[in-house]
């Protein structure tokens, strides 16, 4: 897997694409049951009209993890296309995104060895529901009693 200073990438107008096997996505395997699939990206940069530079990163593809309601697997399409904004500074970075006049939702500081996979892991777990399950499982309920063992002294 390769590195890229994202600032120089967003200045150059470069493009990657390529594919990763989910497998090899830790902090995602750590959160989902039995992480399984390809996920294809493309990531490319700009500079945007208040001469910032931004990373557009699309993220695609199929993954297998198990449903938090039945415990079967289930499939989860992946399609998320982001514009992701360098910041020089956290400080920058917090103003932008939590400060009292917000404008973005996402960011990353600049990176002169940007690790992609882990870039498109983040965008991954970002996309990902809380609680993955079917549409179509029954909720569980625990209003059920279970047998209890002394219900034969009741008779």
């Amino acid at each position: 897997m390769k590195y890229i200073d994202n600032v120089d990438f967003a200045k150059k107008l470069q493009t990657t694409s390529g594919n990763i096997d989910t497998q090899n996505l830790i902090r995602a395997s750590e959160l989902l049951e039995e992480l399984s699939g390809n996920l294809q990206y493309t990531i490319s940069g700009y500079i945007n009209n208040k001469n910032k530079p931004v990373l557009t990163v699309q993220v695609c593809g199929k993954i297998m993890t198990l449903c938090q309601n039945c415990l079967e697997k289930l499939d989860i399409s992946i399609d998320c296309t982001n514009d992701v904004p360098i910041f020089y500074t956290e400080s920058d970075m917090d103003n932008a995104i939590f400060g009292d006049e917000a404008e973005y939702t996402d960011g990353v500081l600049a990176d002169a060895h940007l690790y992609i996979q882990s870039f498109i892991e983040d965008e991954l777990i970002m996309s990902l529901p809380i609680a993955p399950k079917h549409e179509t499982c029954e909720p569980i309920t625990y209003h059920d009693k279970p047998d209890s063992p002394f219900s034969v002294l009741t008779k």
